[in-house]
Formats: structure tokens, C-alpha cells, sequence
């Protein structure tokens, strides 16, 4: 018995069993009960299966599943009866306007263009190289290793790259709403700017958020366009999780090469894959390791779960990569990836941490109820708890000081659509004829 108490597919499993339980009973995964559930079932058994040698303590599984599961607690006491989100009940009360919301993403997507054109201008200029391929792959590593000395873009780079991210959130709505294949093709266009950012500085932070931003945006108006019963698991989603994957791991080892390119070096394909596994999937691992060994004794009362505000306010000094302490795993590589959970913990203790969870499943079993009513605003408070998720291996959205331009340009838009809507209710259906 003790044997099967320290291993970490014993909480897995409960994990498992209480998704499924919340998913059978809201009849949907995108209800935040379920959704949590499913995304932290995935995020803890890919690393248990595809990277055993990177050993995982039963007790950081633990913690986790205390956290999500307070989390699901709270968002099913709030999400109501599957019956409340059937789509004849569904009331639309405000129109969202398309063209407008796909028209601040082309703006958007725009301006963090100019910022990667001028940035790599800018940074060619000053290491005194040309616009050839060569001399801006070097570029990348060089601008990498400025950023990790503690040097930053210029003010002006950074206000305008981080439009990338309204744009992203935007553009997963919008998505949802467009029929035409223009309209679903300017969805996608924050994805430029992201990616030649990435490129230009070696980084791929950037335009993994700006995914989650999109994806975040995406299921909440899928959740309010089909009153939550948009099916997750399907051929073709299979099919598109498949690419993607492959596109991802693609991304993160071209930018690991441009990263590793030096004035001397040739640029050769790294064949590590030990160091890919790590880069991917060592999360669980480094912080299954920091509950076992770390001090947990300091509250940080937020200042590491929204370092980005504590930043602002001055609260709180943001760090490079927040914490400067790295694991090493198997096969000698290290990282300071710690998920979320690490800086939930460190702000408001275990007990604390779990009790917020608890809180925010409330919220989020409530505004997910709303959405699937038909109250499109809602969508905003969905779509940060996706995206909140997809990152949260990683560490908290909250800790980008860019992301809450993001929700904050959207509301900005919602309320535009309001008040510039000439009819008070539309239907989804004559929403999408608009684009």
C-alpha cells in the first residue's frame, strides 16, 4: 500500500476519474469543471509516459491534483444544470460585430509587424551586420544573450510588439464568428508578427502565448456559439492536434538553433533529443522537485502569480524567467520551469493556493453559465481562464505585463460593438454573414 501511495499515477488517476465525472455530468469539456481536469490529465500524463527518466515524487502530483480539483469543486457548484445550457435557452443580448473586431486585428497584427521590422533595423545596425540570412540568425543569438544578461528591447519595440497579443485573443473569436475564408485567414495574421518576432530575438515564449491567447479566445466563442457543446474530440481535431504538435516541436528547435548560432559556428540541426524532451515536458519534473526539496515558507501575495501588475505598480520587481534557480534533469539539462503552481504556492501558501483555486473555479463556473446563455461579454473572463490553462504548465499569463493590454483592448472592442450596433439583437448565424 505504501508503494502505491508514492507513485504519481495513483493522483493521476483520481484526476482522471474526476474529469471524467464533471465531463459526463456537464455534457461538455469546455465546462471549466472539465476542462481544468482534462488539461491537467494531459499535462501530467504525457511527461509520466514519454519522459520516464525524468523523475516525478507522487507528492508534486498531489499538489496538483488538490489544486485542480478545488478548482473543478468551485466551477461545478457555479456551472449549473446541463439542461440551462441547451441552445433554445440560449439568449443573445448584445451583437458582436465582426467586421470591427477583425479590423482591430489587422491593426493590431500590424503594429507589432512595424516593432519586429524596426527592432531587427535597429538591432543590425548596432552589432554592425547586413539583412543577409546568415547575419540575422546570428542576430537571434546575440539578442538572446543580451536578454538573459538582463538587457531590454527599447520602450518603443516593446509597446509595439505587444500588440501581437490583443490580436491573438481577437483572432480566435473571430475565427469562430467567420464564415469566409478571408475573414478566417485575417485570424490568423497575429501569427506573423509572432513568429518573425521569435526568430528575430530567438525566443519562443512570445508566439507560444500568442497561441494561447488565440486558443483561449477561440473556445470561449465556441462555447458561446454553441451553448458549450462544441465536441472537442473529433477527426479532425485529432488530425489539427497532430500538425500542431509537429509545428510546435518544429518551432521550439529552430529557435533552440538560433539560439545555440555563434559568430564561429556553422548552423547545424541540434539532434538532442533529451534536451527537447526537457524543454517540453520537464515541468512536472522540476516542480515535483521544488514541493519535495523547496522552501515554501515566504508569501508573496501575488507578486509571482501576477508579477506583471506587481511589475507595473511597482510592487514588485519582475525577474528574467522569475525564478533564477534551475533544475537539472537527466541528461544534464537544466531549466527554471516551474508551472504555475509554484508562484500560486509561494503567494498565498498550499492551503492558500487551494482556496484560491477553489475561488476561482467559482468564477469561472459562473461566467462559463453566462456564455452559455448567450452573454457574449462573459467570453472575455472565459477566454483568460483557457488561456490561463494552456500556459499554466509554464507559469501564470498574469506574469506578461503585455497580456493585460490584451483583455483590456477587447473589452474596449465589445463595448464598441455595443454602443455602434445598429440592431439590439442579432444571432449567431447573422453574425457570421457580416464577415
Amino acid at each position: 500500500m505504501t508503494h502505491l501511495l508514492v507513485s504519481p499515477w495513483i493522483p493521476l488517476t483520481i484526476l482522471v476519474g474526476l474529469t471524467v465525472y464533471a465531463r459526463s455530468t456537464q455534457g461538455s469539456w469546455l465546462a471549466p469543471s472539465a476542462f481544468a481536469g482534462l488539461v491537467w490529465s494531459l499535462y501530467v500524463l504525457l511527461p509520466l509516459a514519454v519522459a520516464p527518466e525524468f523523475p516525478v515524487s507522487a507528492l508534486g502530483v498531489w499538489v496538483i491534483l488538490a489544486l485542480i480539483s478545488s478548482l473543478q469543486a468551485g466551477a461545478f457548484l457555479m456551472e449549473g444544470r446541463p439542461a440551462v445550457h441547451s441552445p433554445q435557452e440560449r439568449r443573445i443580448e448584445e451583437p458582436l460585430l465582426l467586421k470591427r473586431i477583425l479590423r482591430v486585428v489587422l491593426v493590431s497584427a500590424l503594429l507589432a509587424t512595424v516593432g519586429v521590422v524596426y527592432h531587427t533595423w535597429r538591432s543590425l545596425g548596432q552589432y554592425g551586420l547586413s539583412f543577409s540570412g546568415g547575419d540575422l540568425i546570428a542576430l537571434g543569438s546575440l539578442l538572446s544573450e543580451a536578454r538573459y544578461s538582463g538587457e531590454n528591447e527599447p520602450l518603443a519595440v516593446r509597446l509595439l510588439v505587444m500588440w501581437v497579443h490583443p490580436a491573438a485573443l481577437l483572432g480566435g473569436m473571430a475565427y469562430v464568428l467567420a464564415k469566409t475564408r478571408r475573414a478566417k485567414l485575417i485570424s490568423f495574421s497575429p501569427f506573423v508578427p509572432a513568429f518573425l518576432l521569435a526568430t528575430v530575438v530567438a525566443a519562443r515564449a512570445g508566439t507560444l502565448v500568442a497561441a494561447c491567447c488565440w486558443l483561449g479566445g477561440f473556445l470561449a466563442m465556441k462555447a458561446y456559439g454553441t451553448s458549450g457543446t462544441h465536441r472537442i474530440f473529433t477527426r479532425n481535431t485529432v488530425i489539427f492536434a497532430s500538425i500542431t504538435g509537429i509545428v510546435v516541436i518544429g518551432f521550439i528547435e529552430l529557435i533552440g538553433m538560433i539560439r545555440g548560432k555563434t559568430w564561429d559556428q556553422e548552423f547545424e540541426v541540434s539532434d538532442s533529443w533529451i534536451a527537447l524532451k526537457a524543454g517540453l515536458l520537464g515541468y512536472l519534473a522540476v516542480f515535483s522537485d521544488w514541493v519535495t526539496h523547496g522552501e515554501h515558507w515566504s508569501l508573496g501575495l501575488g507578486a509571482y502569480t501576477f508579477a506583471g501588475l506587481f511589475n507595473i505598480t511597482g510592487l514588485h520587481a519582475r525577474e528574467i524567467g522569475i525564478y533564477s534557480t534551475s533544475i537539472t534533469l537527466a541528461g544534464g539539462e537544466e531549466t527554471n520551469i516551474y508551472t504555475a503552481f509554484r508562484g500560486l504556492i509561494q503567494d498565498f501558501s498550499l492551503p492558500g493556493a487551494v482556496l484560491f483555486s477553489f475561488l476561482a473555479g467559482l468564477l469561472s463556473g459562473l461566467v462559463y453559465g453566462r456564455v452559455c446563455r448567450g452573454r457574449w461579454r462573459s467570453t472575455l473572463a472565459l477566454s483568460a481562464l483557457y488561456a490561463f490553462l494552456a500556459w499554466s504548465p509554464v507559469i501564470s499569463l498574469a506574469t506578461y505585463n503585455s497580456l493585460l493590454l490584451a483583455w483590456v483592448v477587447a473589452a474596449i472592442v465589445f463595448y464598441w460593438s455595443r454602443v455602434l450596433a445598429p440592431e439590439p439583437r442579432k444571432s449567431l448565424g447573422v453574425l457570421r454573414q457580416q464577415a
